[in-house]
């Protein structure tokens, strides 16, 4: 987008999403993947099933299949086609979702805002998911701000 720092986006109409819950796994590397992710209540599905790899390799979100999924601190992933599945497996850290899966706008306000997957962005090589279309733009007017108040208010909530 221009103006942006964004290597690739895509915000889709949003869709009703099942209820959140966190899922933490310790960390004993500050620099490892974020210490939890938004999971399904009902079936444990991180990311409502969207493949992470997909945002990074196809530039648009991608619904993972139960045919290729893997558990990684204490979440399932769902992947899109057996290549993205071998390349989280190789580094998960790489593809993960900042924040723990939660919008990047809520953690800067110091909430965790359930997300639409298909409302996201890569910024520095990281994804960074929104609540919204609406949310997405708001945040996107101070995008090094709001990611620093983020990356703070995560810490606080989630340092080991």
């Amino acid at each position: 987008m221009p103006g942006y720092l964004c290597t690739s986006a895509m915000v889709l109409a949003a869709a009703g999403f099942g209820a959140f819950t966190m899922a933490v796994a310790p960390s004993n590397d500050n620099d490892a993947a974020p210490l939890a992710a938004v999971i399904n209540q009902t079936d444990g599905v991180a990311i409502d099933g969207y493949d992470p790899v997909a945002y990074f390799v196809d530039g648009e979100p991608a619904r993972g299949t139960p045919r290729f999924e893997m558990e990684y601190q204490g979440s399932i992933y769902r992947f899109s086609s057996e290549e993205n599945l071998e390349a989280f497996s190789r580094d998960p850290s790489a593809y993960l979702p900042q924040l723990g899966g939660y919008s990047v706008f809520g953690m800067a306000k110091g909430k965790r805002y359930d997300i639409n997957p298909t409302a996201f962005d890569i910024i520095d090589g990281k994804l960074y998911l929104s609540r919204n279309r609406k949310v997405r733009e708001l945040w996107q007017v101070n995008l090094e701000g709001f990611i620093d108040r983020a990356e703070e208010n995560w810490r606080a909530l989630y340092a080991p």
